[in-house]
């Protein structure tokens, strides 16, 4: 259990599928283990947002999983947070719109039972900025920043929501902080290189696209490829923004403007932007309709 803790310090694709066979290794130990079985749930929801895939499972898999582990968790011990934490970012990702408010509600329970844990309030800024709800979600970034100034995701996420906005240069700023916190992070590159392209600042947006697909694990690398076709169509370099986005799709599980029955929630933002900067509007619609799950 501490060795799963420890791994979630950082939250990339080793560390957390790491942590779930720490804690899945706590529970064969001891099955009445509440607070690992609440952390694991947690941790489906993490693998969930990042589309890492423990165990190969499918993303229906994951999220069935954590519901169980969450509600076997609550049904033992009402009182644990990380159950409720991954109970709420669950039940946002399984995306059916009458589980909105229930999400919502479990994440501020998690936060009533832990106030002082950053992640129960990164986590509930992130579903109320999913949602639109961009004040409070603000809000709640900020609070998340005051427990720990080192919560890189709420630093960059307050440069998404500037995104949203259409606050450019705003975002820009958030992304340099995030930078400047750590300079290795793949995600931060490619959403600076969005929030410079908004800007006006395409050579500074191709350079970021290079420097995320450059810092890319295999999970993140479709994404990132995907980043730098749109900044070279936006640049003008078609020829190499097309050959790219070929890779992209190959990278999805498809070939030259075939795409897969199926892809990952994660995967499909970054991908249908560079079919729509390509002028393949049908093929971006064609990424955002096998996006699972549908949320």
């Amino acid at each position: 259990y501490m060795r799963g803790n420890r791994l979630l310090w950082k939250e990339d694709e080793s560390a957390v599928l790491g942590a779930i066979a720490q804690y899945e290794a706590a529970l064969r130990l001891d099955s009445a283990f509440t607070a690992a079985r609440g952390r694991l749930a947690s941790v489906y929801g993490v693998a969930l947002n990042w589309a890492y895939r423990p165990g190969g499972l499918s993303t229906d898999s994951i999220l069935a999983r954590g519901l169980a582990a969450a509600s076997r968790a609550l049904d033992d011990d009402s009182m644990i947070a990380d159950a409720w934490l991954g109970r709420g970012w669950l039940l946002f990702f399984r995306g059916q719109k009458q589980d909105f408010g229930p999400a919502l509600k479990a994440l501020r329970r998690a936060v009533a039972l832990d106030p002082a844990s950053d992640q129960a309030r990164q986590w509930l800024a992130s579903v109320l900025r999913r949602l639109g709800r961009f004040d409070e979600s603000e809000q709640e970034y900020h609070r998340a920043r005051a427990i720990n100034p080192q919560r890189l995701q709420s630093t960059a996420d307050l440069g998404f929501i500037a995104i949203s906005r259409r606050s450019y240069q705003v975002a820009v700023q958030w992304y340099d902080r995030a930078v400047a916190v750590d300079s290795t992070v793949s995600s931060t590159h490619g959403l600076r290189a969005q929030a410079r392209a908004g800007n006006g600042d395409i050579a500074g947006a191709v350079q970021d696209a290079r420097a995320a697909l450059a810092l890319s694990s295999e999970s993140e690398r479709g994404r990132m490829l995907a980043t730098l076709a749109e900044m070279e169509a936006r640049a003008g370099n078609r020829t190499d923004a097309r050959k790219h986005f070929r890779e992209v799709l190959r990278e999805l599980g498809g070939a030259e403007s075939v795409l897969p029955p199926v892809i990952g929630v994660r995967n499909a933002w970054e991908c249908a932007l560079a079919a729509v900067a390509l002028g393949e509007r049908d093929l971006a619609l064609g990424i955002l309709e096998r996006t699972r799950p549908r949320g």
